[in-house]
C-alpha cells in the first residue's frame, strides 16, 4: 500500500511540521527555479511554447512574467518547460529534476488565484518529496534504459503538489496518482532536441490535470505503484527498490540525500568534468593545448550523447564541448551555450582535440555502476597534454553545487540575478520577487 502512503503525506503534511533545514533547503531550490524559468522564457523553445500556449487561451500579466491567465495545465506545461529550456536547473541524485515540475504544477494549478508563503512551501516539499521517493524506487537502471525520470517520477511529484495546493484528501491523492500513473513518460532519445525539455513541462500540466481529474470524480487504481503490473514493475527493473516509499519525510529528500544546484547551464553529467578543468585553466592557454583527455565512472557519460555538437541544445550534452567552454570562457555562462558559441573556431579546434571515456577504475566502490547514481560516486579525471610535451591533470569527486559541496545562499542568489537580468527584468523588481521568495508569510508570492 505504499501508493496510499505517498498520498497521505501528500494530503496532510502542515508548514509547521516542516523543520527549519527542510523550509530553507526548499526556499533554495524555488529561488534557483524561478530564476531558471524566467531566464528560460528568453530561449527559442519558449518562443514556442508560449505560440502554443497563446493558441490555447494563456495570457501574460503585464510586467510580470510569473502571472499568466489562462487554462491551468496548459500554464503549467509553459512554465515547467521554461524552467528546463536551459539546464540549469536543480535535480536530486538519481538522474531526475525535482523542482521545475514540482513547481510547474504548483504555479499552473494555482494560476489566477493567490499562492501564501506557506502554501507554496507545504507543496513545494510534498511534490519534491514525491519525486525523489519515486526515483529511488524505480532504481538507477530505470535511467539508464532510456527513461528521462524527470518525465516519469516528475508525474508522480507534480501531481502530488496539485493536490497539495487544491486542499484533496488522500483517497483523491491517491486516484490522481493512479491516472498519473497511465500518463507518465519521457524517453531520453529526445536529450538535445526542444522536447527534452517538454518532458518536465508535461509533467506539470499532467500534474495538474490528474489533480483536477480525481477532484471530479474519475476513478483509477489507488495502488498504482503497488504490486504485479503496477508502475514499478512496469517501469523499473533488477534494481528498483519499492520500499524507498515507505516512511516519507523520515528523512527529508531535500536534505537527505539533499538537492543538486547547478553552477553551469548543461547536463549535470558534465559538471565535475567542467570543475576540472577549471582548476586547471589558471596553468593552460588554448595555445598550449595539443589534447584533452577525460575520463569518468562506468555509465557517468551515459546522457552525453554529442562528441561533435552542432547547436547550444547539443552542447548541453556534450562533455567535450563544455570542456572547451571552462577553458575559454572560465564558468560556463548562459552565454557559453548559443549556437554562435559552440561554432567558434577555437572552441571547434578543442572538441576535436578531445576524448572522453569511462573505465571502471575511476568508481572503485561501484565498477560497473550497477548500484549508483550516473552523475555521483568515484570521480572524474581531465588531463591536458600540451604542446610542449608536458600535461596537466586535476580529479573531482564532488561537483560544485552538489550535495557534498552546494552552492552557498549568495551563489544562488548571484544566479538568480544573472538569470533575471538576462531577460531584462529590473533591478529593483528583481529585489522584490528575491524577498518575497525568501519569505515565510508573504500573502501572495506572485503578484504583480
Amino acid at each position: 500500500m505504499t501508493t496510499r502512503t505517498l498520498a497521505e503525506f501528500a494530503a496532510t503534511v502542515k508548514f509547521d511540521d516542516i523543520p527549519a533545514n527542510v523550509v530553507d533547503a526548499a526556499q533554495r531550490c524555488i529561488v534557483d527555479t524561478v530564476g531558471v524559468m524566467i531566464a528560460g522564457a528568453g530561449t527559442d523553445v519558449a518562443k514556442v511554447m508560449h505560440s502554443f500556449a497563446t493558441r490555447r487561451g494563456i495570457a501574460r500579466a503585464p510586467g510580470n512574467p510569473l502571472r499568466l491567465s489562462g487554462p491551468a495545465d496548459t500554464a503549467a506545461v509553459l512554465y515547467a518547460t521554461n524552467g528546463h529550456a536551459l539546464d540549469f536547473d536543480d535535480g536530486l541524485p538519481g538522474a531526475a529534476h525535482a523542482s521545475v515540475p514540482v513547481l510547474g504544477a504548483i504555479l499552473g494549478a494555482t494560476t489566477g488565484r493567490a499562492l501564501d508563503a506557506q502554501r507554496l512551501i507545504e507543496a513545494f516539499v510534498v511534490g519534491w518529496e514525491v519525486v525523489a521517493r519515486v526515483t529511488r524506487a524505480l532504481g538507477t537502471e530505470h535511467y539508464r534504459r532510456g527513461w528521462h525520470t524527470t518525465g516519469t517520477a516528475g508525474t508522480f511529484g507534480a501531481t502530488a503538489a496539485a493536490c497539495r495546493v487544491g486542499g484533496l484528501s488522500s483517497a483523491a491523492t491517491a486516484t490522481a496518482f493512479g491516472i498519473a500513473g497511465s500518463l507518465a513518460s519521457g524517453l531520453r532519445r529526445n536529450f538535445g532536441t526542444m522536447t527534452k525539455p517538454l518532458h518536465s513541462g508535461v509533467a506539470a500540466g499532467n500534474g495538474v490535470i490528474c489533480a483536477e481529474l480525481a477532484e471530479s470524480g474519475l476513478t483509477a487504481s489507488p495502488d498504482v505503484l503497488d504490486g504485479a503490473h503496477g508502475f514499478l514493475d512496469l517501469f523499473g527493473a533488477a534494481d528498483s527498490q519499492p520500499s524507498a516509499l515507505e516512511s516519507p519525510g523520515s528523512p527529508y529528500a531535500l536534505v537527505d540525500p539533499g538537492v543538486i544546484t547547478k553552477a553551469y547551464p548543461c547536463c549535470y553529467a558534465t559538471a565535475r568534468g567542467v570543475d576540472a578543468m577549471l582548476r586547471l585553466r589558471p596553468t593552460v592557454a588554448f595555445s598550449q593545448v595539443d589534447s584533452i583527455d577525460c575520463v569518468g565512472p562506468i555509465g557517468s557519460f551515459v546522457a552525453l550523447a554529442y562528441a561533435r555538437p552542432e547547436t547550444e541544445l547539443q552542447a548541453k550534452f556534450s562533455m567535450e564541448y563544455a570542456l572547451a567552454a571552462a577553458l575559454l570562457d572560465g564558468a560556463p555562462h548562459l552565454l557559453s551555450f548559443t549556437d554562435a558559441a559552440v561554432r567558434r573556431p577555437e572552441a571547434r579546434a578543442l572538441v576535436a582535440r578531445t576524448t572522453v571515456r569511462e573505465e571502471a577504475r575511476c568508481r572503485p566502490e561501484d565498477p560497473t555502476g550497477t548500484h549508483s547514481s550516473p552523475v555521483a560516486g568515484g570521480f572524474v579525471e581531465v588531463r591536458i597534454q600540451l604542446v610542449d610535451g608536458t600535461s596537466r591533470m586535476a580529479r573531482v569527486e564532488h561537483a560544485h553545487g552538489s550535495p557534498a559541496d552546494p552552492l552557498s545562499w549568495a551563489e544562488i542568489e548571484a544566479k538568480f540575478r544573472a538569470c533575471l537580468a538576462s531577460t531584462q527584468v529590473p533591478a529593483a523588481d528583481t529585489d522584490v520577487l528575491l524577498a518575497r521568495l525568501r519569505s515565510t508569510d508573504h500573502p501572495d508570492v506572485f503578484s504583480t
